[in-house]
């Protein structure tokens, strides 16, 4: 625990430490939507859910195919990555809750799944 506080507190201090003045809630934010904003390319986090370590995944990029269960998104940093999106997935596009038939080339797509597995949750964006 005491590792985690510390590396919180140098990522404050290096890419949120302005926030610092304003309160710690505010830090918190500043962190959060610097690290998993519109800057954000891939992210694995680890946490601790109901007594099991859970391992989720995160991708962000733009959506240049679709598959029938899945969709292949090219990140920021150039990779195309095929992310698998499970039946059951839960698909929004521009904050509504959508079907997978939904997603478009072209939107913004933010995936999120548990390890290697399939996408649970698909969050996208239409860009202009």
């Amino acid at each position: 625990m005491r590792i985690l506080a510390a590396a919180f507190a140098l990522a404050v201090l290096a890419f949120g430490g302005g926030a610092l003045a304003a309160g710690r809630f505010d830090a918190q934010r500043q962190l959060s939507r610097y690290l998993l904003g519109p800057k954000m390319v891939r992210a694995e986090v680890v946490v601790m859910d109901r007594g099991a370590l859970r391992d989720l995944r995160i991708d962000r990029g733009r959506i240049v195919r679709l598959r029938p269960a899945a969709i292949v998104v090219l990140e920021r940093d150039g990779r195309r990555l095929a992310v698998s999106v499970a039946a059951d997935a839960g698909v929004q596009v521009d904050s509504v809750d959508a079907p997978l038939a939904a997603l478009r080339r072209g939107m913004i797509a933010t995936t999120v799944r548990e390890g290697d597995g399939p996408a649970t949750q698909v969050f996208a964006v239409t860009v202009p």
